[in-house]
Order: C-alpha cells, then structure tokens, then sequence
C-alpha cells in the first residue's frame, strides 16, 4: 500500500485513529491489578508464617546459609531498576525521549547486574 504525501498515516481507507482515553477503566484495572497481586502476596506470606511456626528450629539454621550482603544487593539493584522504569515512563509522558532512554538504558544495565 502506498500512501500520496497528502495522506496522514492516521488518516489511511478512512479511519480515523485517535488516542483512547479511558482514565476510569485504566485506574480500575489497576486497581483489580494490585488486589489480585494483594491476594498472591497475602497468600504465600500466610503460608511462610505457617511453615515457620511448624517448623522453628528448620527455619533457625536455614538463616544462617543467607547471604545477606548479596541479598541486600540484589534488593538494591531491583529497587533501583523498578525507579529507573517509572522515571522512564515520567520522563516519556513529558516529551523528554532522549531521557527516557537514558533510563531505559540504565534499566537494562541494572538487570544484566542482577545474578
């Protein structure tokens, strides 16, 4: 398909794209989102507080294999990486594309760290 100079790329067989702003079933199906993580999250800590109390002495001296500097690194780096995306997403939303991929760059150099 070609397209004379006079047509927009928005305009092509007679559609007209425009660009959907639904801001309420957006928040909504945020957040059903973060009900359901909610509920994930709520379930597994539940069934980890179980496990522990049944089982306090298992729990003891599996803590001592934990490397908490390493632990505590990776903790930082996803934190850091979650921060960079947002900031990205900002950044893209306020016309700013040349920071945005700053960001974004950082972002992939932030996973490729993460071990």
């Amino acid at each position: 398909m070609t397209l004379r100079s006079s047509e927009k790329m928005d305009e092509v067989k007679g559609f007209v794209f425009e660009e959907a702003k639904d801001y309420t079933g957006a928040k909504l199906g945020m957040w059903l989102f973060i009900l359901s993580e909610l509920l994930l999250f709520g379930g597994m800590f539940i069934l980890y507080s179980a496990y522990r109390y049944k089982n306090p002495v298992d729990f003891h001296h599996a803590s001592r294999e934990l490397e908490v500097i390493l632990g505590t690194l990776n903790t930082l780096i996803l934190v850091t990486s979650s921060l960079s995306v947002a900031a990205s997403i900002a950044a893209i939303q306020k016309g700013q594309r040349k920071l945005s991929m700053y960001l974004l760059m950082a972002t992939i150099v932030l996973g490729l760290l993460f071990p």
